[in-house]
């Protein structure tokens, strides 16, 4: 999925506002496009209407013309959304720098949100740069009996700077609560997600 601009604060707030997904069917990935088959913008994806307006297509996958709430409820806009987040953070790395260090640190403690290998290694790089030995973490993690990359470091991971990218990709998890079935996920955490998710908004609507 290509995206032309970074993401902004109207589609950061579906991140600090979401509610918890309900079950839909998708008969396959989502094809973002407008009218003219040509890239959109991702201010001008998302409506105010309850309803995604959308159109068969031969081979069976559904176009979304435009994304709504309601789009947003299954697995394929929560990847749509994480994605965005990343690219938010590529795009404006220079936010990492105001974001609260306790809290993130919190955060990482708290380990991994999913078993994919991104999120994993997403989480590890907050570790690294945080200096949190990984068996500290594993140790505990409820989800390290079926987890490949248990106790494994992350090589040639920059240690100097917050990669801003990965911050996005884990709290954006917690945010969609795209997590692992058997993780629960404590209040403080979820707490913490949200005002880092808040101050990252804020700080948005002031980068170029």
């Amino acid at each position: 999925m290509v995206l032309t601009k970074a993401l902004r604060s109207s589609q950061l707030n579906n991140l600090v506002h979401h509610h918890k997904p309900v079950r839909t069917i998708c008969l396959s990935a989502p094809v973002i496009t407008n009218h003219k088959n040509e890239t959109t913008k991702l201010s001008q994806l998302f409506s105010d209407k309850t309803e995604t307006r959308q159109i068969k297509r031969n081979d069976n996958r559904v176009v979304y013309k435009e994304l709504s709430p309601t789009c947003l409820r299954n697995v394929y806009g929560h990847n749509f959304l994480r994605h965005a987040a990343e690219e938010f953070g590529c795009k404006n790395q220079e936010i990492a720098k105001w974001l609260s260090g306790s809290e993130l640190k919190k955060v990482a403690i708290f380990g991994c949100p999913s078993l994919s290998k991104k999120a994993v290694f997403s989480a590890k790089i907050l570790r690294t740069f945080f200096k949190i030995q990984e068996n500290m973490v594993c140790s505990k993690c409820v989800l390290k009996q079926s987890c490949k990359y248990a106790n494994q470091n992350v090589w040639n991971s920059n240690t100097k700077n917050l990669y801003l990218p990965a911050v996005m990709n884990v709290i954006s998890h917690y945010a969609l609560d795209s997590v692992h079935p058997q993780l629960i996920v404590s209040d403080e955490i979820k707490t913490v997600v949200t005002r880092l998710l808040k101050v990252v908004v804020k700080l948005s609507q002031t980068v170029s």
